[in-house]
């Protein structure tokens, strides 16, 4: 369970007068998102989450039928935003000078990535790799592309907000994920906000690159072979980096 979880699930605990109405964004897309939800009903279970955890373990049919349940005593209800009357637009940013940097840095980095992946011995689950490693890169350059627009993002919506609109932005990507495993690494303190681009590679490089099952057969020659195609990218790479602004 997250902080927040824990917090509001201790405050209900605190005020057993009080009535609640949960709302919430993601609890109908995964089970454990309910786990606070503790006014729903635990049905003889001892706590809520013993409830979740159970009905995950029974499969796809018990969680169906247990919303069913839900909805059908109008215990909880799932509804979408209509788009009725909305307008669309696009607005085209551009990127700051320094998104311009970090892309270019980024792509020389994951080139070396990949000539070091393709040297990696292919006994050692090589093309599964390759196929994490290119997830792992959309993942990226996904969150980079989104993070790039955050500021032109908060222009725009200050701009509504002077206008006497109310402004809703819509989150493609919470991090939930990256920040779990900075949460992993660093503990529950950290300094700074999580950069979800720089985890996805931390965890790609740490997880899942160099985790194999070494190669009897490969023959010394192979070995130095690669290991000089990669020493020789790596100080290309360095050349390049060093003429970037």
């Amino acid at each position: 369970p997250t902080q927040t979880g824990l917090a509001v699930e201790a405050l209900q605990k605190a005020l057993p007068n009080a009535r609640v109405l949960y709302s919430s964004a993601t609890g109908a897309s995964e089970p454990d998102n309910m786990r606070y939800m503790i006014r729903l009903g635990n049905y003889g279970y001892e706590t809520m989450g013993a409830m979740i955890d159970e009905l995950k373990r029974s499969g796809l049919g018990a969680l169906e039928l247990f919303c069913m349940g839900l909805k059908a005593t109008g215990t909880y209800l799932s509804r979408t935003l209509s788009y009725k009357g909305a307008n669309f637009c696009l607005e085209e940013i551009e990127l700051e000078p320094v998104f311009k940097v970090m892309y270019d840095r980024s792509v020389q980095f994951w080139n070396l990535l990949l000539v070091i992946l393709e040297s990696l011995p292919k006994a050692g689950g090589r093309d599964y790799k390759k196929s994490l490693f290119w997830v792992a890169h959309q993942r990226f350059y996904r969150q980079m592309l989104l993070a790039a627009k955050v500021k032109s993002c908060a222009v725009l919506a200050q701009k509504a907000i002077d206008d006497g609109m109310a402004v809703v932005i819509g989150m493609q990507s919470t991090g939930e994920a990256s920040t779990n495993f900075a949460r992993e690494e660093e503990g529950d303190s950290m300094a700074d906000f999580v950069s979800a681009p720089k985890m996805i590679l931390a965890r790609l490089i740490k997880m899942n690159m160099f985790k194999f099952k070494a190669d009897t057969n490969m023959s010394h020659a192979t070995v130095d072979e690669d290991a000089k195609t990669m020493i020789a990218h790596v100080w290309r790479c360095g050349k390049e980096w060093k003429g970037l602004p």
